[in-house]
């Protein structure tokens, strides 16, 4: 892979995927807490949830058609994985934490730290009928942060590319600036980014005038030249506190 297709692969990557909305993130922790894990596809937005394997007699044969079309297409989603005991136990330590003194916090801190800390937590929680909903609310919460963490894990995978010189092959010496300076068109046509006004959603983005991004973001904005409306799914707002 020469240094341009490179960087086409990352402008692919970047300009071509759905990415998750907070809507999505929501389905996917209450899935996950219904025992179930998802994969996220990144060109329709559809979430497809299959059982935890990891769960004592969930027959997939129920599922064979969609763990097909997972293993075939597996490059299309994000995985979002169950919670792990000790992320689950730390979820219910966390909230116990949480609580102001008191009895229920020391009975729940006490339980987490007898054998089996899952089961004496849910027998506590029963029973305290007017912080049973902050516990669901605690947990809903913890859930989605787990989904975030994870789609932004795989997003750094994909665009974290670290350059190394021995991966790419070189067909005669390539300046860095020639591949900044012009671009070309489908037709052939040459194209200088810098004789075209950045759209305003560009000079509300925390990207604009990054080094580090100006490839990336000349060629989304090149691709789209007369377009009536610009897109760019990597848009990060100024505001942001991402």
């Amino acid at each position: 892979m020469n240094l341009i297709e490179h960087f086409l692969r990352l402008y692919y990557l970047r300009r071509m995927k759905v990415r998750p909305s907070e809507e999505h993130i929501k389905e996917m922790a209450e899935l996950i807490d219904c025992g179930f894990v998802c994969h996220f596809n990144t060109e329709t937005g559809e979430i497809v949830q299959v059982p935890d394997q990891s769960h004592p007699y969930v027959d997939m044969s129920l599922w064979e058609e969609d763990l097909s079309e997972l293993e075939d297409e597996s490059e299309k989603f994000i995985f979002i994985d169950s919670v792990s005991s000790r992320d689950g136990y730390q979820i219910m330590k966390d909230f116990a934490l949480s609580l102001n003194k008191g009895r229920l916090k020391n009975k729940l801190l006490k339980a987490l730290e007898r054998k089996k800390p899952f089961r004496n937590f849910g027998d506590i929680m029963r029973y305290e009928d007017e912080m049973r909903d902050e516990w669901f609310k605690f947990k809903t919460a913890a859930y989605q942060e787990h989904v975030r963490a994870q789609i932004k894990m795989h997003e750094e995978e994909e665009m974290d590319y670290e350059y190394d010189e021995d991966d790419y092959e070189y067909d005669e010496p390539m300046n860095l600036s020639e591949i900044k300076g012009t671009y070309r068109m489908d037709d052939g046509t040459p194209v200088n980014p810098d004789d075209h006004p950045k759209p305003s959603l560009c000079l509300l983005c925390k990207k604009n005038d990054d080094p580090n991004e100006e490839i990336l973001c000349n060629l989304n904005r090149m691709d789209q030249l007369g377009a009536k409306e610009f897109i760019c799914a990597a848009h990060v707002p100024v505001f942001s506190e991402n």
